[in-house]
């Protein structure tokens, strides 16, 4: 049978680090008290992570996703605490599960947010005379902020743009924003805009001083070939306008330059408001420009007019970055409140644990679940193909396999397999105390015997030889797996349905962790002991 050893471990340390860096809440000390152990206890023994329902959103490096559709090739928009700048990272980890139980719901004029009560957002308190003055943002449970006067971060944190080197002149980025919203291109050397407005016709031809007047409202712009492959770029497959630039690669004076030509074409300031509009009937370049206008370290909210036609509106705001709860003296700032929910919900981990996500147009910075940095390494002897078959259904965790190729190598040397032959045989394969199954399990390693020493004569690969190797062929791995992923192993494996072998592994591996951690999963197994 197998045998199970650990290798190695990350010690109780580095979770109490780990949550209370989450939770901006770090002990001088680096003694563990009982205090770290019951904190570690009750954020590791929690029924799951703290996440957001199916319709909050994430920016990333292709635009919007909703935060369900994420994936490991994507980077998400996180916020740099220390730097105060937005970066994108790739994800560590996903989570996803079901839940029937009440959640958060932060909404107002300029956030919606809904989340676990366990979840980490990302808030200033409002209760001291400082704190209102001069916001110290952390990250702090959920259910903390249910009657607590609170502001959160709708924007006002620019994008790190400190390795990027620019490109492009500014009037030509400032051109092709205009040319996004009022430009015309499909073929040959000019690009053309039909123009009405005294203060559009002032603008083109403070940003070029090529434009040609040829009728009433048609100006022309004679481009390079070079120049014309950006602007026929601006068109999608289904000539829909977009912005033809990768957003993260450039500098901060391009992003404001492309913003400028965006807001002199479809943009506009209401009167009695502080704010600039932007609108469009694409709702992809409207993904596009909100992106946009968040990095550049502005707010921008977007909602849908549906008036005779479709069309879209994002509220952008320069200075004012923040949306306030529970000011108990004032309607306007409204209540957090529970709301029932039945349905899957969704996060994900990043090394900065501050993301910047949308829901219903609405942006806010919050935060994601507890990392897991305390990690087990396992090395597992003479586990059976089927056997890993079924740890490797665990995804968050990794694998280091010993290859085919080296254990097929060793039945060079070895002579014809019988049924008397088990001794010699459970060498390769793990044997049952089934004769029938044990008769059939050497004969099928006889097969694989003779396909390896006759390789030459049947015209076989060893890649060919592994569609025979049967699923109780012995292998072995090193597996490293953390904390929380390793309570769901034990809770399914150990269960009397699971498969003898499995619950076997299961068993070993508990048994194989450091007394000092056991506290954390007796309650995964001491119900089937």
């Amino acid at each position: 049978m197998f045998k199970v050893k650990l290798l190695s471990y990350t010690p109780l340390e580095v979770i109490n680090t780990a949550i209370r860096t989450c939770w901006d809440s770090h002990d001088k000390s680096d003694n563990l008290g009982e205090k770290d152990l019951d904190l570690i206890k009750r954020v590791v023994l929690q029924n799951h992570h703290e996440c957001y329902d199916e319709k909050t959103e994430v920016l990333t490096n292709e635009g919007w996703k909703y935060i369900k559709d994420v994936t490991n090739d994507d980077y998400v928009m996180t916020l740099n605490n220390e730097k105060f700048l937005t970066e994108f990272q790739k994800p560590l980890n996903f989570f996803k599960y079901k839940v029937n139980e009440k959640l958060l719901h932060f909404c107002n004029k300029n956030t919606d947010l809904l989340v676990t009560k366990n979840h980490n957002v990302f808030i200033s308190p409002k209760t001291t005379r400082f704190l209102r003055k001069s916001p110290q943002y952390r990250l702090t449970e959920a259910i903390n902020c249910l009657k607590l006067n609170h502001i959160h971060l709708n924007g006002g944190v620019p994008f790190d743009t400190s390795k990027n080197t620019q490109k492009y002149d500014l009037n030509f980025m400032k051109l092709v924003g205009f040319f996004i919203g009022d430009g015309h291109y499909k073929s040959g050397n000019y690009i053309s805009f039909h123009l009405r407005k005294q203060r559009k016709i002032n603008f083109l031809n403070q940003i070029n001083k090529n434009v040609r007047a040829m009728a009433s409202d048609l100006y022309n712009i004679k481009m390079t070939p070079e120049e014309l492959n950006i602007f026929s770029n601006c068109y999608d497959e289904k000539r829909e306008k977009q912005i033809p630039f990768d957003l993260s690669t450039l500098t901060r004076q391009e992003l404001e330059s492309l913003y400028e030509g965006l807001i002199n074409s479809d943009g506009y300031a209401p009167k009695f408001s502080n704010c600039v509009c932007y609108c469009t009937t694409s709702r992809k370049l409207l993904n596009q420009v909100q992106a946009l206008i968040l990095m550049l370290g502005y707010s921008a909210n977007m909602n849908e007019l549906t008036e005779k036609v479709r069309c879209y509106r994002i509220n952008i705001q320069k200075k004012n970055h923040i949306s306030e709860f529970n000011r108990t003296k004032d309607v306007r700032y409204k209540k957090v409140v529970e709301v029932d929910y039945n349905g899957i919900v969704y996060c994900l981990e990043v090394p900065n644990h501050i993301l910047l996500t949308r829901r219903n147009g609405k942006c806010v910075f919050s935060g994601n679940s507890t990392s897991e940095h305390c990690v087990f390494n396992f090395f597992i002897q003479g586990i059976s193909r089927l056997n890993l078959m079924e740890l490797t259904r665990h995804r968050l965790a990794s694998y280091s396999v010993k290859s085919t190729r080296y254990t097929l190598k060793e039945l060079r040397n070895e002579t014809e397999f019988t049924i008397k032959d088990k001794e010699r045989a459970s060498k390769y394969i793990n044997l049952t105390d089934n004769n029938n199954v044990d008769e059939c399990s050497i004969q099928a390693l006889e097969n694989v015997r003779r396909l390896v020493n006759n390789a030459v004569n049947y015209n076989v690969t060893q890649d060919l030889i592994k569609y025979a190797l049967p699923e109780c062929y012995k292998t072995d791995l090193t597996f490293s797996i953390n904390v929380r992923s390793l309570r769901n192993l034990l809770k399914l494996r150990t269960s009397k349905s699971a498969h003898f072998e499995i619950r076997n592994l299961a068993y070993k591996l508990y048994e194989a962790l450091p007394e000092e951690f056991k506290f954390l999963f007796k309650d995964c197994v001491d119900v089937v002991e």
